[in-house]
């Protein structure tokens, strides 16, 4: 909760995480720039928020989800479509006719643990699941998610650090 009452997080209840090692490099540069960008922005300091929208207060769920809406609206269907690869205009088309929620982000991680060679204990841990069935699901779809994501996974964590939080003007 923030100063004015509006309920922010508690989406699931807190826990810690380690951050998966193949990403760890990934996520110190972001965590870094991150925090030049809240440098830049004032924000309720007594409430420690980890993202803030124009008014320096924490971001809800909603401004959250706005955001990356925009993300995608602004900047991924754009460059997916100006690609060279096939496959990624093909996402970019997709952009157009389907709505994408942060919710992906989920997905696209479940998506690299298999594609490390994770089993399902693993792909369970670090997705902080109680139960193994998601990681089953990733698992037995392997060959298909290869084929799919395998170019399109690159271009889609260039664009998210070079324009996701901080990168992106409010109101964006």
């Amino acid at each position: 909760m923030r100063s004015d009452g509006v309920i922010c997080g508690a989406i699931k209840q807190k826990r810690t995480q380690c951050v998966y090692p193949a990403f760890l490099d990934a996520f110190c540069v972001a965590y870094e720039h991150h925090k030049k960008f809240l440098e830049t922005v004032s924000f309720e300091t007594d409430y420690r928020p980890m993202f803030v929208n124009d008014k320096g207060l924490a971001m809800t769920y909603d401004d959250y989800s706005n955001r990356f809406t925009a993300l995608v609206v602004n900047h991924f269907r754009a460059a997916l479509l100006e690609s060279d690869d096939p496959e990624c205009r093909i996402y970019g088309q997709l952009l157009y006719e389907n709505n994408l929620g942060p919710h992906v982000l989920r997905h696209w991680f479940s998506v690299q643990l298999v594609l490390h060679g994770e089993d399902i204990a693993q792909i369970q841990y670090w997705r902080g699941d109680r139960n193994p069935t998601s990681a089953f699901e990733y698992l037995q779809n392997k060959g298909d998610l290869v084929r799919e994501l395998e170019s399109a996974s690159s271009l889609f964590a260039e664009l998210l650090l070079s324009h996701g939080a901080g990168g992106l003007p409010n109101g964006v």
